[in-house]
């Protein structure tokens, strides 16, 4: 036993001092730190926004959000994993690349604020809903600057990011406290957003320079661009259509039913976003690690795999029931007694994380496969079925309509292409061997029984 905790003790060290290691799990740490800072204040300090706007306020915001929201992933072009690789790959045309990033991002922003002002004339808002879209729209410009979170990315440096985001998240936290103590109105809450985006890209390009960076304002190239587009626009659509999918329901429920009715589904949609957050952590932190396995062969590779997919379905289970069984207290106890129908809502909507948790860990593995047609098909496939249903639901059943429609969407998504494709075939059997309890009962048991 003794010559076996000296072994442990050596290769801890071994790890320990390891500069490669050390670099990358202080990276990790890092992006967790600031993930789990923002998931906390944008569940806390948000419960706080929703109670104070009430359902008819929170719905204006949460509809002008969703609505620019839609046009925003769309200008983010899927460039940010081409850029990485190309700077980890050709670190000496950096201000190439960046500049030419750049400068895709401001014309696509550029684009996207257009094309909102031209579709907003006959969308039969309100002046002041319109108002709103085009001044959260019209920040849009300023993620030009998330490039520079590219070449942090690809010199291991994520410390940089993750400050300059806590920053960012500390002002923003700040700005809506103050607001609701001093009583302001719903366009001081628009504001925030607008500074947000502002404030980050400034954090961003302070410490860009501040590691003593030249500027790449004026670098770009014709063919640097056609080789990024070329190579991102899989990773474009995916993000687009992946926004659609979260977003189209609260534009279609303010469309055919009204305002304080998206502030209701938003609500409930609130704490759907916040526990999906837990299960991208995870994924994002121990995939890199599974790929890593395929270098011992393909068995360890594809166990690994397993243990991932296994680990965040029956994560997503637990909190699934759990939700279920406490909607209609929960969101009378976080937003108030006026929220109270959101609680059938968060029931139903809340199924939606098992499936997507589970297709968190497949889209990773596509990723990791170069398969990423199948993934803008499979996306494609979603957002027409959830936009049919909820326009077929949501005048019979309301917002409840639209949860039971994303549910529906997404769970029947990943068992037909899983059938479908012969390349998927196997999901199928890691799904299936995900829905069997009886190893981990085992395993508990063998555990209480040595305790």
């Amino acid at each position: 036993m003794g010559s076996f905790i000296k072994k442990i003790k050596y290769l801890w060290t071994k790890v320990a001092n390891h500069q490669g290691i050390r670099r990358y799990a202080s990276n990790t740490s890092w992006l967790f730190t600031e993930q789990f800072l923002r998931l906390i204040s944008n569940f806390l300090i948000g419960i706080y926004v929703v109670r104070y706007l009430g359902p008819d306020q929170f719905g204006i915001l949460a509809f002008a959000l969703a609505f620019s929201g839609i046009f925003a992933a769309l200008s983010k072009l899927g460039l940010e994993e081409v850029m990485v690789r190309e700077l980890v790959l050709r670190p000496d045309r950096k201000l190439k690349y960046l500049g030419t990033g750049f400068w895709l991002k401001v014309g696509s922003g550029l684009i996207s604020f257009g094309t909102i002002a031209l579709i907003l004339p006959f969308t039969g808002n309100e002046p002041t809903t319109n108002f709103y879209i085009l001044l959260i729209a019209a920040s849009i410009i300023f993620e030009s600057f998330i490039v520079i979170e590219s070449w942090f990315h690809s010199i291991v440096m994520a410390k940089f990011i993750s400050l300059c985001k806590i920053l960012q998240l500390a002002l923003s936290g700040i700005l809506k406290l103050y607001f609701i103590f001093t009583g302001a109105e719903l366009f001081y809450f628009v504001l925030v957003y607008v500074i947000d985006i502002v404030s980050l890209a400034s954090f961003l390009l302070y410490a860009y320079i501040s590691q003593g960076n030249k500027s790449y304002f004026r670098y770009f190239s014709f063919k640097y661009a056609a080789s990024m587009l070329k190579n991102s626009w899989p990773l474009m659509l995916i993000t687009v259509m992946a926004m659609i999918y979260f977003k189209i329901d609260q534009v279609l429920i303010k469309f055919m039913l009204g305002e304080t009715e998206v502030g209701i589904y938003a609500s409930a949609s609130r704490i759907i976003e916040a526990v999906i957050l837990l299960p991208t952590i995870i994924s994002a932190s121990l995939f890199p690690a599974i790929i890593k396995a395929r270098s011992f062969g393909e068995s360890i590779y594809y166990q690994r795999l397993q243990y991932l997919f296994d680990f965040l379905f029956w994560l997503s289970v637990g909190i699934s029931l759990v939700l279920t069984f406490t909607a209609d207290w929960l969101m009378v106890f976080l937003f108030g007694q006026e929220f109270d129908e959101g609680g059938i809502i968060l029931a139903i909507k809340v199924w939606s994380v098992v499936v997507l948790s589970y297709g968190m860990a497949w889209s990773k593995w596509m990723y990791a496969e170069g398969r990423f047609k199948i993934n803008v098909v499979f996306q494609a496939y979603i957002i027409i079925v959830n936009i049919g249903l909820n326009f077929i639901l949501i005048p019979i059943y309301g917002p409840a309509g639209a949860a039971v429609a994303s549910v529906l969407a997404i769970s029947t998504s990943y068992p037909l292409f899983a059938l479908l494709i012969p390349s998927q075939h196997l999901s199928v059997k890691m799904f299936f061997t995900s829905l069997n309890p009886l190893p981990y009962v085992k395993l508990i048991r063998e555990w209480l029984s040595k305790s």
